[in-house]
């Protein structure tokens, strides 16, 4: 029954959270794809811009969605909250019979099957569809500013290169023995320029080999966006990390209610005072105890999905992708299966 119990309260936690989750993976996402540039002292003006037209942008996204957000939690879930009837429990009150303050506010001990749990889950759906419709908005202006910025006079120099990766190995002879005794050994990637946007575009678009796993030919990312070590890996090399990366990916998705309730019973007061011997006599004051029942299991589970999104990243990279920006991009999609 203890452990029914404490599943159930981890999967409350977890559906009345996840709006939380939302606007929080939003902003570390959007602090990952600002700060993964180079720093501002580094980029030309125009790229200064260019950043600090995103950071307002991105500004703007986030204040929509928490001003929609909370259209929906102050007025609805927090009134709902205050008035279950659960609140008469021996565990929302003090000794003395007299109700916490924050305690009145806390959606945590909302019982099992309460027809209050319905108003939580349509908030949440309510939520997340807020923060889905102003991210469209936002995605159908891509595919404009990207045409805008391919027909732009301002050229920038990875617009006349091509990345190719997979370059076979020259035959074995007189030119390969020379090269072997070369102090820097060849690479099989390059990067090939030209003298012609339309040029690279096109060499970019056609096929130079028989051979899909040779000579893969790519537009060129930013050169401070490259990914110099992993252009050493090879094509099958490739797809291998991917498949075990994604069954790494799986396997924390399946498993992760064992870490989140681990984290979760790990927060508690009881906890804290066994662990944390010393902290008895900070945890039994009475303001302090309840600032830590009602903050103290959502600020670790923050922290928790923070790593959580640094481990998809390191996973990302381990894959073998050549660019920062498309790291990030495989990042934030696995994140979002995982909220899912």
């Amino acid at each position: 029954m203890k452990c029914r119990a404490s599943s159930i309260q981890i999967i409350q936690q977890i559906t009345m959270w996840t709006c939380l989750d939302n606007v929080c993976a939003t902003i570390f996402l959007t602090g990952f794809f600002l700060t993964d540039a180079a720093p501002p002292e580094q980029l030309p003006d125009s790229d200064k811009n260019t950043q600090r037209e995103a950071d307002i942008e991105a500004g703007n996204l986030l204040l929509g969605i928490l001003v929609l957000s909370g259209i929906v939690l102050l007025p609805v879930l927090l009134p709902i909250a205050a008035t279950v009837d659960s609140l008469k429990s021996t565990r929302a009150t003090e000794s003395n019979g007299t109700f916490r303050d924050l305690s009145k506010l806390y959606m945590g001990h909302v019982k099992a099957k309460s027809p209050h749990l319905w108003a939580i889950l349509i908030a949440t759906y309510l939520i997340s569809f807020f923060r889905y419709y102003l991210l469209w908005k936002v995605y159908k202006q891509v595919p404009g500013l990207r045409a805008d910025a391919l027909m732009s006079p301002e050229v920038k120099p990875e617009q006349f290169a091509v990345l190719v990766t997979d370059i076979p190995p020259f035959p074995v002879g007189q030119t390969r023995k020379a090269q072997d005794t070369r102090r820097d050994k060849q690479q099989d990637s390059a990067l090939v320029f030209f003298t012609s946007r339309v040029i690279a575009a096109s060499a970019a678009q056609r096929l130079h080999a028989q051979n899909v796993n040779k000579r893969t030919v790519t537009n060129a990312p930013d050169p401070r966006q490259l990914i110099w070590t992993n252009l050493k890996i090879k094509r099958y090399q490739r797809k291998v990390r991917q498949y075990v990366i994604y069954v790494i990916v799986a396997l924390t998705i399946i498993f992760f209610m064992t870490p989140f309730g681990f984290i979760s019973d790990l927060t508690t007061l009881e906890y804290l005072k066994i662990y944390l011997p010393f902290s008895k006599s900070i945890v039994n004051v009475d303001a302090i105890q309840t600032v830590l029942e009602a903050f103290l299991p959502q600020l670790a589970l923050m922290i928790f999905l923070a790593l959580l999104l640094k481990f998809l990243l390191f996973l990302s990279k381990a894959e073998g992708i050549l660019s920062e920006s498309h790291v990030v991009r495989a990042a934030s999609g696995r994140y979002f299966y995982f909220s899912v």
